[in-house]
């Protein structure tokens, strides 16, 4: 799973996106994405994920039915100190991912 990282830009906007955004990439070579909706529950997106690497570091490309205003169809992969992040160009700018 992957969530928000809120550290690139802190504030009320980043701890909204943390707690409303994440995305998953499951064993089948699945990506969901999930928004937090007013009720609580959650929309899920649904894309292909197509593995430019399959090793360290993780780069692909998701094959989405339709544009989503919130995925990155190429998201952008940076190391930190010790850890990868993905950045997603969005409505909102840009979304830091970490994995947790």
């Amino acid at each position: 799973m992957y969530e928000i990282d809120a550290n690139f830009y802190s504030g009320a906007n980043a701890e909204w996106q943390k707690q409303h955004f994440r995305f998953e990439i499951t064993s089948d070579d699945k990506f969901i994405f999930f928004e937090k909706l007013a009720d609580g529950s959650y929309k899920k997106t649904y894309a292909e994920v197509d593995w430019y690497r399959k090793s360290p570091p993780m780069l692909f490309r998701l094959i989405l039915k339709s544009p989503h205003e919130l995925i990155d169809t190429y998201p952008a992969l940076y190391r930190g100190n010790r850890k990868f992040y993905y950045v997603f160009e969005t409505k909102f700018g840009n979304m830091f991912y970490r994995k947790i």
